[in-house]
């Protein structure tokens, strides 16, 4: 990737599965991707394949993706919340 390339040139990773959009970035050029898992609240485990619900470039060809899983399980720990 040049380096005066910009945001523009990021793919639409929205809704895609990681594993895709991740691929789809490293064949753009970005060579570091920051990842954060959202869940609902008060739940625990997840499952299923995780998707891509929100992206943004940084500088120097940065990007940070937002993540999600379609299924989860309530955190049953003792003690917890509930």
């Amino acid at each position: 990737m040049m380096e005066d390339q910009t945001f523009q040139e990021m793919p639409d990773l929205i809704g895609m599965t990681l594993e895709r959009a991740e691929d789809l970035l490293r064949r753009a050029g970005f060579q570091e991707i920051r990842y954060t898992i959202t869940k609902p609240p008060g739940k625990g485990r997840f499952s299923g394949e995780c998707r891509v619900v929100q992206q943004k470039y940084r500088e120097n060809h940065q990007v940070s993706l937002v993540v999600a899983y379609p299924y989860y399980q309530k955190d049953t720990a003792e003690g917890g919340c509930t």
